[in-house]
């Protein structure tokens, strides 16, 4: 095969074979999104393959599209390891030019043998825990702004070239050097951004100083190096998943819509009356936040709630998901005719339904009220703990709970003669802290519980209520179903490191005070072994310090004299006890010692944070006690569920024509299934979710649960639980 373009590349060495790829094609169209743009009503088309670039061997190559994909086609049955800066368009690009080729580099990401420099680079800044990565969304680098900052190298992608390249689909059409060499850099600058790259994740991926968590032996051959081999079968996954739309029933939506308004309207009169809200001498409605907020503040400190406070303005915020917690849901018989509510509780109950229809509205209803179909964006890396997110529109927010849920559930509707069939991990993070418990400890009794079918919140509410257990009432409002729920709050909440006052507000509806709290935290602990020791703050005393050294850049000498905590100096002898007593006052703002620390250090949040990973080898840096907690547990059920969307991919590609993916939702997937397929759907998912959960927890029976919801998300609708069979004639 005849290059277009060939020249010698002096490129670093690697200890096996790499070749970096990279396409140059046709303009491609966006996708058509909504007026307000918060929502894709069309999918994206990949475009048409025009150029292939190589840098491999001390080279860089540039290929027509026909002898592109035969290049690629040898290197790959070669054994090379192939690197793309945004694989998921390279790939699919690929595909649509050659199935057979396409076929070739999914299997290679299988085996490891594929890297995207995009999300590798993401996982760099999470292990390095870089401030400059958001709390919620992890920055997506372009391949120029790599190719400056990791190789030195500035790429021209401010000419008309990189849009250009469609005028030269024919093979016989000669293309300008210019074009030749803008492509040849391309992979050059791909393969000095991934040698970068590779170096400092071989150090990162290296257990870091301070983690006391375990990690598969294996991990990098199995998950690749922090876990860029599930990234990249994610990245693949989820462009693939975006191609297929949700689908909205407008008529009903239509209803509900008209529904709503109805009821906000006699809410708006019932606010202005409570002096929550006025009219102008127009009529038009507008909410007294300054009013409200002054009422909100005498709620909160009536029932001892600290609200939230914007962080931009510093003041009160009026946000519904801030309040949900603390105001009472209401009765809704009373809140249907809100001009008569006296109590103050029960008008802010209507006013916090004014703002739940307010929200419902705007974000789902005006949206999806668009169009039919929807196509949503999947972001790989959405957080910190690995987790995906969505936007564009958001299907991961989509109400689900509550009469509202429901409603809208009822809206999504699949193809004509298909039904939606869901599947969700049972506990799955149960199950990953267990498969966590028996790596850490050599066993789990968490897990042994799991594994032989027994109800592990059961269990801790037997081991809570003792002897008692056997006395307590039984069925829908009895004791021992109040005792689980609690038992569940507490096995979902504690492990993760949340306090008394957290647990207290995110559990609201066990209605415990922050002393009861306090106490029942304490109970927990002592009932459950394996999370008392999962939970021991650092480790020793000791580890603390040097934790703190470490971060406050100080030799661990000077951090022990700055804090006259010196046993017998002359014999390096420390009064462990004394020296992280006065550490923890000092990191509350007692100054009694000086601690010297760097500049912009954040004593109360800086100074203990340690690095945290999961058993796949994906490390975060300067976790807090929290995040260091959560991630080995959520941060598995996250790569778990890439895995499984991984396997649903591969068997849409093997036999297309009976069902197609709908959306994944952080532990669940949903499709849709034609309607003499139910049973071969029911298996397929809970295949797929299964064969995430075993590679990641393979020591830990996990469950898939599958439902059939028929026509609608909703489901079908289910009888009361008080519906009595009726008397025979």
């Amino acid at each position: 095969m005849d290059a277009l373009y060939s020249r010698p590349c002096t490129l670093p060495e690697f200890p096996f074979k790499v070749v970096a790829f990279d396409t140059e094609t046709t303009l491609f169209t966006p996708p058509r999104l909504d007026a307000r743009g918060k929502t894709r009503l069309s999918p994206f088309e990949h475009p048409y393959l025009v150029l292939g670039s190589f840098a491999y061997d001390g080279k860089v190559e540039v290929f027509h599209r026909e002898e592109c994909l035969e290049k690629l086609r040898s290197l790959l049955e070669g054994g090379y390891h192939i690197v793309c800066h945004n694989l998921s368009f390279d790939a699919f690009v690929v595909d649509r030019a050659d199935r057979g080729c396409g076929d070739l580099l999914i299997d290679a990401v299988a085996q490891n043998l594929v890297t995207d420099t995009k999300h590798l680079e993401q996982l760099l800044f999470i292990a390095r825990g870089s401030a400059s990565v958001d709390d919620k969304v992890l920055k997506s680098y372009r391949l120029a702004e790599l190719a400056e900052r990791r190789a030195g190298m500035t790429l021209d992608k401010e000419s008309g070239i990189r849009t250009d390249f469609g005028r030269y689909r024919l093979p016989d059409i000669p293309i300008p050097r210019a074009y030749l060499e803008y492509a040849a850099q391309d992979a050059e600058a791909t393969f000095r951004v991934f040698h970068s790259q590779f170096l400092e994740a071989q150090i990162r991926a290296i257990l870091p100083v301070g983690n006391r968590y375990p990690v598969f032996s294996d991990a990098s051959d199995r998950f690749g190096i922090l876990t860029s081999r599930i990234q990249c079968q994610a990245a693949l996954a989820f462009a693939w998943l975006e191609g297929f739309p949700l689908r909205v029933d407008l008529p009903a939506l239509e209803a509900l819509r008209s529904r709503y308004v109805g009821e906000s309207k006699v809410l708006q009169d019932a606010l202005v009356k409570f002096g929550f809200a006025r009219r102008d001498k127009n009529g038009k409605f507008s909410m007294a936040n300054k009013v409200l907020r002054e009422k909100l503040a005498i709620y909160a400190a009536e029932h001892g709630i600290t609200p939230t406070y914007s962080d931009t303005a510093g003041v009160l915020s009026l946000a519904y998901d801030d309040w949900r917690a603390h105001i009472p849901a209401g009765d809704p018989a009373r809140l249907a005719n809100p001009l008569e509510l006296t109590s103050f509780e029960e008008q802010l109950q209507a006013w916090l339904r004014f703002t739940r229809l307010r929200k419902l509205t705007s974000t789902y209803l005006d949206v999806y009220g668009t169009g039919p179909d929807h196509y949503a964006s999947y972001w790989v890396l959405g957080a910190r703990t690995g987790r995906t997110s969505c936007s564009r529109p958001n299907l991961q927010q989509i109400p689900k709970k509550g009469k509202d849920g429901k409603m809208f559930r009822k809206l999504y509707i699949p193809s004509p003669g298909r039904v939606f069939i869901e599947a969700d991990f049972a506990a799955a993070e149960l199950v990953a802290l267990a498969e966590v418990y028996f790596h850490m400890f050599g066993g789990s009794a968490l897990g042994d519980r799991i594994n032989a079918g027994r109800d592990p919140h059961t269990e801790l509410a037997r081991k809570l209520a003792g002897e008692a257990w056997d006395t307590m009432t039984t069925g829908e409002d009895g004791e021992q179903k109040r005792a689980r729920q609690a038992a569940k709050a507490a096995n979902f909440g504690l492990p993760g490191g949340m306090g008394a006052e957290r647990f207290r507000q995110r559990y609201r509806e066990l209605k415990l005070s922050i002393s009861e709290a306090r106490l029942f935290r304490k109970e927990v602990l002592a009932a459950d072994p394996e999370l008392r020791r999962y939970l021991t703050e650092y480790g020793s005393e000791e580890a603390l310090l040097r934790t703190a050294a470490r971060n406050l850049m100080l030799p661990f000498e000077k951090l022990i004299s700055a804090l006259e905590a010196w046993r017998y100096e002359a014999k390096g002898e420390v009064h462990w006890g004394l020296a992280a007593a006065r550490l923890r006052k000092w990191s509350y703002g007692d100054d009694e010692y000086e601690v010297p620390a760097p500049e912009g250090f954040n004593r109360k949040w800086d100074l203990f944070r340690s690095p945290s990973v999961t058993l796949t080898g994906r490390v975060r840096g300067r976790c807090t006690y929290t995040q260091a907690h959560n991630l080995p547990f959520q941060g598995l059920v996250a790569d778990a569920c890439k895995i499984a969307t991984w396997h649903l991919f591969l068997a849409h590609r093997e036999d297309p024509t009976w069902f197609a993916p709908v959306a994944m939702v952080h532990d669940s997937l949903l499709i849709e299934v034609d309607e003499d397929r139910v049973a071969d759907g029911r298996a397929l998912l809970e295949r797929c979710m299964l064969a995430g959960m075993s590679e990641t927890c393979p020591n830990i029976k996990a469950r898939a649960d599958v439902n059939v919801l028929g026509k609608t998300w909703a489901g079908p609708e289910k009888e009361p639980a008080h519906a009595l069979t009726p008397a025979a004639g």
